[in-house]
């Protein structure tokens, strides 16, 4: 991809943005609707593993599908645009650019982008902050919500996120985000 790569000089300002992330679903028989804005995601686990997966709308996603920089998670956890997102609820830019299909699009910013998927008995629906997969690999994550006893999931969960954060170190042994985290697991029966 050609073009002019902003320094984060150039990015706006956090405190100046006053935007959100959004990930909303819609579940009718089998089939789930996603929509997502930002870096909020959906992972969809069905035996033991993770068959779809929306993709962050960030610079890091940016310059992955560009192949400007290797989709390597300790490059990424460091990297200086690790936190920014490019499309978001109230965003001051009116479009972003991003790569889709292996070309480069224009999309007007606040927009979702919807997938489709079909779901079967059994699977796992798991919605994320970004709080919760900067700090669980998705090992971890397919591991709590798709082993062990369906009741106390939300416990089990949080309390290790909370001891990564109390310890500020991840079970990779890489530094914790301190970010919020928020989830929600849905079981289809």
């Amino acid at each position: 991809m050609e073009g002019h790569l902003p320094s984060l000089d150039e990015l706006p300002k956090k405190e100046d943005r006053g935007a959100t992330t959004l990930i909303l679903c819609d579940i009718v028989g089998d089939l789930l609707k996603v929509a997502t804005i930002g870096d909020s995601r959906a992972y969809l686990i069905r035996n033991e593993r993770v068959v779809y997966q929306t993709e962050d709308q960030s610079m890091l996603t940016l310059l992955v599908q560009s192949g400007k920089i290797p989709n390597d998670r300790k490059i990424l956890r460091r990297h200086p645009y690790r936190n920014v997102v490019l499309n978001a609820l109230g965003s001051p830019e009116a479009t972003y650019e991003f790569i889709e299909k292996g070309k480069r699009v224009i999309r007007e910013s606040g927009l979702p982008i919807v997938d489709q998927v079909r779901l079967e008995k059994g699977d796992f629906l798991f919605l994320a902050t970004d709080g919760v997969f900067t700090n669980l690999v998705d090992d971890e994550i397919v591991r709590m919500v798709s082993q062990g006893p369906w009741e106390g999931l939300e416990e089990k969960m949080s309390a290790a996120l909370d001891s990564i954060l109390t310890s500020r170190r991840t079970h990779l042994d890489e530094e914790a985000n301190p970010d919020n985290y928020t989830f929600i697991v849905y079981r289809h029966l």
